[in-house]
């Protein structure tokens, strides 16, 4: 495995358009709103159009192995690795853990969870979705699993964790920061979990070996080494 720093990739000057061009990038779902700002600043920058897949872990895998276009998958290198795929990857930025929870009905800590008022609670699916494997963790470290797996309602992504607790099905749900602020008006505030109790999320990008040799993924390489993507990715949690 190897982790490349993001300077090497080839340099590209951003300040020139590319128009016409075209990069298609595969990510995990509970990314979307940065990582779709990230994508526009980026075509704003250079002109190259990227057209996005999202979905969760084993979506993203099958269509990058469906589909040739495909260059960059950016996701969770947990997951990412075992695809072989990628040979190097980028961290962009570090995912948090957090409990969310209806607005009208808002939890206070993890232990609320152990009321009896807390009936549901969702998560993403713990073997495809990294914060569901992350909330696993994070049960077992503090001794709650036992009291808490009966509960649970896994999901296939987080976004389908915030529209279950945004529409009051669930009593609360475990996303990424990210995923919390996207919805902040409609949630209670995030309950941002311990990052001592699961394994360190790497956000990164990972360019797919012999396809992403391409001026249009070193461009978009580079450019997620800019301040104007740090910033983005930043005010959203990472």
């Amino acid at each position: 495995m190897k982790k490349k720093v993001m300077g090497l990739f080839c340099s590209i000057v951003l300040s020139t358009p590319l128009w016409a061009a075209e990069l298609t990038v595969a990510t995990a779902a509970g990314y979307r709103k940065p990582l779709t700002e990230v994508f526009n600043a980026f075509t704003e920058s250079t002109g190259i159009q990227i057209d996005s897949a999202f979905g969760n872990i084993k979506q993203i895998e099958a269509q990058a192995r469906q589909n040739p276009n495909i260059q960059i998958l950016i996701g969770d290198w947990f997951f990412i690795e075992p695809m072989k795929l990628a040979q190097e990857h980028v961290v962009i930025g570090q995912g948090k853990l957090v409990l969310v929870s209806p607005k009208d009905n808002p939890l206070s800590s993890l232990n609320d969870l152990l009321n009896d008022s807390a009936k549901k609670i969702a998560i993403a699916d713990r073997k495809n979705a990294i914060y569901g494997k992350a909330a696993m963790e994070c049960f077992t470290e503090q001794g709650l699993l036992k009291d808490i797996e009966p509960k649970l309602l896994e999901v296939t992504t987080l976004p389908q964790v915030s529209t279950y607790v945004v529409t009051n099905e669930v009593d609360a749900g475990f996303v990424n920061l990210s995923e919390a602020q996207a919805h902040q008006d409609k949630l209670g505030p995030p309950i941002e979990m311990p990052q001592s109790c699961y394994r360190a999320i790497d956000l990164s990008a990972a360019p797919i070996t012999g396809r992403s040799n391409t001026r249009e993924a070193n461009a978009f390489l580079q450019f997620l080494t800019t301040e104007n993507a740090r910033v983005i990715l930043m005010r959203h949690g990472l």
